[in-house]
């Protein structure tokens, strides 16, 4: 009797173990991995990594069909099998889950559930609610069965990785004609400062492609906006341009902000020279008539900026050839590091285009400069005074040592006589 109970708790265990495993399969993963190789195997494949499998997401969620149905009737349309979806439904598709606040929750109930929304409003949306079959979806970004999430370094809406998946699309001539836009977006980027930062520098703060355009809701920022657009890092230059007096005047002229001066992908890095009349001024290129109230102001600015600079440079110089001489000159140093700071503060006032703001701050680091100054020329007047005293005493020294040598000579002479 013992060993049939045994027998039948066996069968018992192993029907249970069965069931368990029929609720668990996934025939989609299981036949398309049996391929071994190919278009058919290599979904099933990425999805080891997929961050939706992860969270027990499969096939099935999204392509429909039975995932424990281990025949062809899996794929029947009569258990909601759609196969490959149309690339114009992606979105919708997606969205199913993403745009579902409650369902997302059991997940992340951090991540956003506006996308959809969001995508609508971007120029790839417009252009897909119009049937375009070419334009940027949801898997154009993120792919589709490797999904992986932004902070993985291989996920293509990685930082790191935004401009070349921007670029998939957007620096390619042949793809993008017909759209009527550039494709030199990306290689510009590459060589202005914000791509050195980010490609070169690995500096995950620095802007993409998404940081100006947005990611989901896409789309290049209007004339007015784009002081706003810079402004998200470069707020105290923003405000202060959009107080200015270029605000009003550029958006009469319709001249894009910012990018007048700066550009938009090539950021060229900035300098001192942009500033006043001379050859390499950008401010010349508007306000070119030497009685311009814009001239005259430019020049102002560029005068201040120049003096500054060279009062900075010549305290320096002393401050430096004291140093190297040993004497201490740290109060002239701590003036000379706060009268650059006056000078990065001029690089950002300059946005206000105020002579008076720009020539007020350089009168204050121009006072610093003196300060420093006055202290390396007291520090070298002190090591020439401490050269001569030593060189007297030397002088002294020497007259004692020949006193010295001429006694014992006349005290041997004595006393040899």
């Amino acid at each position: 009797m013992k060993k049939i109970f045994i027998v039948f708790l066996g069968l018992f265990a192993l029907a249970a173990l069965s069931a368990a495993e029929a609720q668990t399969q996934d025939s989609c993963l299981d036949c398309h991995r049996a391929i071994g190789s190919g278009p058919f195997f290599a979904p099933a494949e990425a999805m080891k990594e997929d961050v939706h499998a992860k969270f027990g997401i499969s096939c099935a969620d999204c392509h429909g069909g039975d995932p424990k149905d281990s025949g062809f009737t899996s794929m029947d349309r009569s258990k909601g099998f759609i196969g490959v979806p149309k690339k114009v439904n992606i979105p919708g598709l997606c969205s199913r889950c993403h745009s579902n606040t409650s369902y997302i929750r059991r997940f992340n109930p951090n991540l956003p559930t506006d996308q959809l929304a969001k995508y609508r409003t971007s120029t790839h949306g417009r252009l897909n609610e119009k049937g375009d079959d070419k334009v940027a979806v949801c898997t154009s970004c993120h792919r589709a069965h490797s999904i992986l999430p932004p902070d993985d370094t291989r996920s293509p809406v990685n930082v790191f990785n935004v401009p070349e998946t921007c670029g998939k699309c957007h620096a390619d001539a042949n793809y993008m004609a017909g759209y009527n836009i550039p494709t030199d977006q990306l290689e510009k980027y590459k060589s202005g400062v914000h791509g050195q930062m980010l490609l070169v520098k690995h500096d995950s703060g620095a802007p993409s492609c998404a940081s100006c355009h947005g990611s989901h809701d896409a789309a290049p920022p209007k004339i007015v906006q784009i002081a706003s657009v810079c402004g998200k890092c470069h707020a105290i230059e923003a405000e202060l341009f959009i107080q200015s007096p270029h605000k009003a005047a550029y958006d009469a002229a319709e001249i894009p902000e910012c990018v007048a001066c700066h550009n938009n992908h090539r950021n060229e890095r900035t300098s001192d020279n942009m500033l006043g009349v001379g050859g390499e001024s950008l401010c010349i290129n508007c306000h070119f008539s030497a009685d311009s109230k814009g001239y005259q102001a430019a020049q102002a600015i560029g005068a201040s900026v120049d003096e500054l600079k060279a009062k900075m440079a010549e305290a320096d110089l002393l401050i430096v050839r004291a140093e190297r001489a040993g004497m201490e000159v740290g109060e002239g140093r701590f003036s000379l590091v706060d009268a650059d700071h006056a000078l990065v503060q001029i690089r950002a006032v300059i946005h206000s285009v105020s002579p008076d703001q720009v020539g007020k701050l350089a009168g204050d680091g121009i006072k610093l400069a003196a300060q420093a100054n006055e202290v390396g020329k007291k520090a070298w007047a002190e090591l020439q005074f401490r050269r001569r005293g030593l060189a007297l005493s030397l002088v002294f020294i020497l007259m004692v040592v020949v006193a010295l040598f001429f006694k014992i000579r006349d005290v041997d002479r004595r006393g040899g006589g």
